[in-house]
């Protein structure tokens, strides 16, 4: 039978105790539970404990104060100390924390799974440190009940002793190399995470604070037309720059992760380089700079990648170059490799005029959540992503991005290399080609969508969704009917012969899935659009298989949403098959 390790927990919240106790008590633990530091103390005198989860703020003594007491007492300062904080934690407590000698330093609310990992670390640590200790005793019993019959050997049982002793210090010595090798991993790991996590709190609420600020203003019933206008620019600007920053972090998230999808097409260079023309011209023209793009020598006609990834790495590129270029040019030229490479890659270089970058700048420009100084970031925006994922994803695509050279106030070089794939004939690619598919493409304003006569089913739990989307749909003719949650959504479809419906996922009572698996499975053959915001391509693909016809990701794009439902729309000699 396994013997139970003692593990030991403090919090003068009896509450926080109980929560803790809930996801700790399993077969293998003893818990013992403290209200206070002092408590604490007394129950370390009798009993051994293989780690201590301490609340940091606790009267009489707080959680440093009792730290420090622990290891000034040589039979209890081994024991590793794990620091539990409610509050926004700053990374001066930290560093406190971990100079005291705390191996980590957790934010409440807790993550159950990552408290339990945690500690059954440091608990098998406290096993095998037992177990050496254990087999190291018995080793040297051996040994004595042995010589007690062979006393003429004593001097072959003395050098074995020291042979034994030699082993179990080496393994001692190199087990602690390890633990502190690990240690120091999980320090630096922790650091980052800290800085990581403060960094993407700055950028959320940033944007967040002005939007709301804004829309508070918006209410003042006394503003001019034109107070309005900037104010809802100015809000709908912001909204964006939070989608952006979410979309970055969720794709990072996904690369580090090694979950990141790429799918390997042959598709049209000319049609990528026309679509980054008219994606990147627009911005250009708003900054009163030049952009030109530029072919050297003849390029493949087909290529073999993942249009979408490489489209993202190159917009984030040439968006950064025009956006720290404040007057001049950003030029962009493509070639495939002439360095003898074999086979052959396709190199895009970006050159800009703007402000360039210093060494000690570019030696932390690929790092996440940085940028080349913090007055970037207040004067230009921006989380310092883009650069991270561009290098993540054109690794994955064969490729590299790199600084190829800059200088400070008179601009950078960023080459993109990706791997082409089995090109198809190469032709000439003339500078000219992607310009005027640039202008074409400006030069045509989107149509609105009408769908006059279309029916449909908004089944979300959030009542200003539910406004949003109502007030997209009615606007282009579609007539709207509500419910609250699925099963509600159920009733309504038996009782109407809706069109589409659009279902969340999230609600109370039944949610989007139970609701749509439950409307498959009698025989509703009409389409069902699932509304999120969750943007992982497990919930995508959890959609399709609980029998959803669509996924459209929250926040809602009007024009996205219109474009499904259109797409979806049963044929019928009705108004909605027509654009304006």
């Amino acid at each position: 039978m396994t013997e139970l390790i003692n593990i030991l927990i403090v919090d003068d919240k009896p509450t926080n105790l109980v929560a803790l106790e809930s996801f700790l008590c399993t077969g293998d633990y003893r818990v013992l539970s403290a209200t206070s530091a002092i408590e604490a103390l007394r129950l370390l005198e009798a009993n051994e404990c293989a780690v201590i989860l301490t609340d940091v703020m606790m009267p009489e003594m707080d959680g440093f104060e009792f730290a420090k007491a622990l290891k000034a007492d040589m039979r209890l300062r081994e024991i590793p100390i794990i620091f539990l904080t409610a509050m926004t934690s700053e990374v001066i407590d930290i560093y406190r924390a971990y100079e005291i000698g705390a191996v980590d330093y957790l934010q409440k609310p807790l993550e159950p799974e990552v408290v339990k990992a945690k500690v059954a670390v440091f608990v098998q640590l406290f096993r095998q440190r037992r177990l050496i200790k254990h087999q190291a005793v018995q080793i040297l019993e051996s040994e004595r009940r042995e010589q007690r019959f062979k006393f003429t050997e004593l001097q072959r049982k003395e050098a074995m002793t020291r042979k034994i002793n030699e082993e179990l210090e080496r393994r001692v010595d190199e087990r602690t190399r390890e633990l502190t090798a690990a240690k120091e991993l999980a320090d630096a790991a922790s650091v980052a995470k800290s800085t990581f996590l403060a960094n993407m709190s700055h950028e959320i609420r940033t944007p967040l604070g002005v939007v709301l600020g804004f829309s508070e203003l918006m209410a003042n019933p006394d503003l001019t037309s034109e107070e309005r206008a900037t104010y809802l620019g100015t809000i709908k600007r912001n909204g964006e720059l939070l989608s952006k920053i979410i979309s970055d972090i969720l794709d990072l998230s996904k690369v580090e992760s090694g979950q990141f999808a790429i799918d390997l097409q042959e598709v049209s260079l000319a049609n990528i380089l026309s679509d980054l023309t008219a994606l990147c011209t627009l911005q250009a023209q708003e900054k009163g700079i030049e952009l030109s793009f530029l072919s050297e020598g003849k390029l493949p006609a087909k290529i073999r990648t993942d249009a979408l990834r490489l489209k993202q790495i190159l917009l984030n590129i040439i968006g950064n170059a025009i956006k720290f270029t404040g007057e001049g040019c950003v030029e962009v030229k493509v070639r495939q490799s002439s360095e003898g490479r074999s086979p052959s890659k396709l190199v895009f270089e970006i050159a800009d005029t703007g402000l360039g970058i210093s060494p000690e700048q570019a030696a932390k420009l690929f790092e996440p959540f940085v940028q080349a100084d913090e007055s970037m970031t207040r004067k230009y925006g921006g989380t310092g992503l883009g650069l991270v994922i561009s290098k993540r994803l054109a690794q994955f695509l064969g490729g590299d991005v790199t600084l190829t050279e800059s200088v400070p106030g008179f601009g950078s070089t960023f080459t993109v290399v990706v791997d082409p794939g089995i090109a198809s004939m190469t032709e000439d690619t003339s500078p000219d080609d992607c310009s005027d598919v640039a202008q074409s493409i400006l030069a045509v304003a989107p149509a609105e969508v009408r769908l006059d006569g279309l029916t449909v089913l908004l089944v979300d739990d959030s009542s200003d969704n539910t406004l949003l989307v109502t007030h997209m749909l009615r606007t282009a003719g579609v007539a709207v009917d509500l419910a609250e949650n699925g099963q509600e959504a159920l009733d309504k479809v038996h009782q109407h012969p809706y069109d589409i419906v659009l279902m969340d996922l999230q609600m109370p009572i039944m949610n989007g899935y139970e609701a749509t698996v439950a409307l498959r499975k009698e025989g509703y053959h009409l389409p069902i659009i699932a509304l999120t915001a969750h943007a992982l391509k497990e919930v995508e693909e959890s959609c399709y298989a609980a029998g959803f016809s669509d996924h459209i990701t929250k926040p809602i794009v009007r024009p996205v949403l219109l474009r499904a439902l259109r797409q979806h729309a049963p044929p019928a000699p009705e108004p909605w098959s027509r654009a304006i």
